[in-house]
């Protein structure tokens, strides 16, 4: 999209918090298009509860996005 010059198209999703998926390069590509908040699908934050429904990520790649 940076390539093609849209800085200008309006997006949105759920970003995924693990580590290597929401980085502080990806928040920076964010904060070019005019982003200013994040939706994380987190669904639960009990580790347990994370593992057993597969999310493939932690409380700490949660906390971590979330610093980020």
């Amino acid at each position: 999209m940076l390539e093609a010059d849209l800085l200008d198209v309006d997006w949105d999703g759920f970003i995924n918090p693990h580590k290597a998926a929401f980085t502080r390069e990806f928040a920076e590509l964010m904060s070019k298009f005019g982003k200013t908040h994040v939706h994380f699908g987190v669904d639960s934050l009990s580790e347990p509860v994370l593992k057993e429904i597969r999310k493939g990520f932690t409380v700490a790649d949660v906390a971590q996005a979330v610093e980020t």
